[in-house]
């Protein structure tokens, strides 16, 4: 899993472990291990306890499961085969 270890506010670095190794590191540096699996977030990024933003303040939001990007494909794949298109 990734895991971005966060200093005041601040990702300072994005590590690959499991959940142990990260809160283990983190206790260790002295800051906040958050999984981030499911968001686009690197170094210099910020973190309010809740929402990551980038060096803009735009939020960055969550990405789609796999599970949720093959659902959009194939009701789009139906979409086209019931439409007659394909």
């Amino acid at each position: 899993m990734r895991y971005a270890l966060v200093m005041n506010g601040k990702v300072d670095n994005v590590i690959e472990a499991d959940y142990t190794a990260s809160q283990l590191i983190a206790e260790y540096l002295n800051c906040l291990a958050v999984c981030v699996d499911l968001f686009s977030v690197g170094v210099g990024h910020n973190y309010d306890g809740k929402v990551f933003t980038d060096e803009n303040g735009k939020v960055i939001n969550q990405l789609k499961t796999t599970d949720e990007n093959l659902s959009l494909m194939q009701k789009a794949l139906d979409d086209l085969i019931l439409g007659g298109v394909v």
